[in-house]
């Protein structure tokens, strides 16, 4: 695997990790931000290293990462709308 795959693969599976630890004591105060804004840039680093990888596993990564931060972004936008909603 080219460097820059495996770089994304590693973005990739830390970005399921800390989703997959959930809201635990770290969520809120300013360790929730930081939290919340490497939930949303990991994916996108992990986009952009795919996207310099070449064969199979770039377009593998590339719709992963992309699909990862979809979701996340779809989620703020829940809690957002949830939270200062009626």
């Amino acid at each position: 695997m080219y460097k820059y795959s495996v770089f994304s693969l590693i973005l990739l599976i830390s970005f399921v990790l800390l989703y997959s630890w959930g809201p635990g004591l770290l969520f809120y105060g300013f360790f929730g931000k930081l939290e919340v804004a490497f939930l949303v840039l990991l994916p996108l680093a992990g986009a952009i290293f795919a996207f310099k990888g070449n064969g199979w596993t770039k377009g593998v990564l590339l719709i992963l990462n992309l699909i990862a931060f979809i979701f996340i972004a779809y989620v703020l936008i829940i809690v957002i709308g949830y939270k200062y909603g009626n």
